[in-house]
């Protein structure tokens, strides 16, 4: 039994809003009406408001632990392979393995894109 105020997830600490890891790729096209969520936690879902964002727009997005509880909230997450990562090559695979074979739809960006377009997306945004 660990002593109390013992950290359990010792990588956590390295995963801070003034540190590195948590920047937007430059390659997104971030738009002003889009919205980040800065969570604390392995799952969006916990401590965030990201399940009345997902309710109230009808969409969601999610990765590992965030898709486990998208899909446990009656989300069917879509987890674009190209655009994840993790610090171990290996964990990376066999999470993207599990999440396709359990929790969610493991698809390339350009299945994603293919995907919005039939469903009404536009370039501007709108669907």
């Amino acid at each position: 039994m660990l002593a109390p105020g013992v950290l359990r997830q010792k990588g956590v600490t390295t995963l801070k809003v003034d540190g590195d890891g948590w920047e937007v790729d430059p390659r997104l096209d971030l738009r002003k009406t889009d919205t980040l969520l800065l969570k604390k936690y392995a799952s969006c879902f916990f401590g965030t408001d990201l399940v009345p964002r997902l309710v109230a727009h009808r969409v969601g997005g999610c990765v590992r632990a965030t898709a486990v509880d998208a899909c446990q909230n009656g989300f069917r997450p879509m987890v674009m392979q190209d655009a994840v990562g993790d610090r171990s090559a290996a964990a990376h695979a066999q999470s993207l393995f599990d999440l396709d074979a359990k929790y969610a739809d493991v698809i390339s960006q350009q299945d994603a894109l293919a995907y919005l377009e039939r469903v009404g997306y536009s370039s501007a945004g709108r669907c």
